[in-house]
C-alpha cells in the first residue's frame, strides 16, 4: 500500500508538522470501513493505527527510541557509547532548526537597532553580538564530546610516557614530547581556551600567595 501526502511536497508556510505525543495504550477511535474498502485498503483497524503511527513518528524525525511502546517504553540510553544513528541525525535537523529561528529573530532586531542607532550599522562586533543562545536539551553531542576529550587525555598521557631520551649533560632521563605542545595538538584546545586556563592557574598561585601560612601548634 502506498499512501503519499501532498502537503509535504509544498513550501513550508503552507503545513506545520506537529510533534506526535507518545501514548502508553494507543486505541482506534473511528475507523470507516467504506473508505478504507474503496482505497484498497485491506488490514484491519490495529495495523491501520500502526501503520499511521509510525508514518507519523517518520515525518517527526523523532528517533524512534524515543517513543514509548507496549513492552514498557522507549530505549533512552545516555552514555554517549550508545548513540544511535537517528540521535545523531536528530541533533543535526535541531542544529538546523535553530540556525533558521536564529536567522528569523535576530536578523529584525539587528535591522532595528541599526535603524535607531546608525553608528552601529558597520560595526563587527555588534553584528557578531547580536544571536541567541538555545538551551541544549540533547545531551548526546556533550557526552561525545566529553568521551573524546577523555580519550585524548589519555592517549597524550601514553604517548608522552611512552618515549624517552637522556639528557647529554645531566645524563638523566627526560621526556621526549613536551606537555604543552602534546596537549596543543592533541587536545585541541583553542588559544582562547589555553590563555583562560593560564589565567585561572595565575589567579590560584596568587591567592595561595596571599594567604598567610598556618602556624606550627608544636613549633617551639
Amino acid at each position: 500500500m502506498k499512501l503519499s501526502n501532498s502537503y509535504i511536497g509544498l513550501p513550508e508556510d503552507f503545513y506545520q508538522v506537529i510533534n506526535p505525543l507518545p501514548v502508553k495504550s494507543p486505541k482506534l477511535i473511528a475507523f470507516n470501513e467504506d473508505l478504507a474498502k474503496d482505497l484498497g485498503l485491506t488490514m484491519d483497524p490495529d495495523e491501520a493505527l500502526k501503520y499511521f503511527s509510525d508514518k507519523l513518528k517518520h515525518v517527526s524525525k523523532i528517533p524512534y527510541s524515543r517513543f514509548l511502546y507496549e513492552d514498557g517504553g522507549g530505549d533512552f540510553n545516555l552514555a554517549a557509547d550508545g548513540m544511535i544513528r537517528d540521535e545523531i541525525k536528530f541533533g543535526k535537523f535541531i542544529k538546523r532548526l535553530r540556525s533558521i529561528f536564529m536567522e528569523i529573530l535576530s536578523k529584525p532586531l539587528f535591522i532595528q537597532m541599526c535603524l535607531k542607532y546608525p553608528e552601529f550599522t558597520n560595526d563587527p562586533q555588534f553584528k557578531s553580538q547580536v544571536a541567541l543562545r538555545f538551551n541544549e536539551e540533547n545531551v548526546f553531542s556533550e557526552l561525545k564530546d566529553m568521551e573524546l576529550m577523555e580519550k585524548r587525555l589519555d592517549f597524550i598521557g601514553t604517548m608522552r610516557d611512552s618515549l624517552m631520551t637522556t639528557n647529554q649533560e645531566t645524563m638523566e632521563e627526560e621526556y621526549y614530547f613536551d606537555q604543552e605542545y602534546l596537549v596543543k595538538k592533541y587536545l585541541k584546545l583553542s588559544d582562547d581556551e589555553i590563555r583562560a586556563n593560564e589565567a585561572f592557574k595565575s589567579k590560584l598561585a596568587k591567592k595561595s600567595a596571599e594567604e598567610p601560612e598556618a602556624e606550627d601548634p608544636f613549633a617551639m
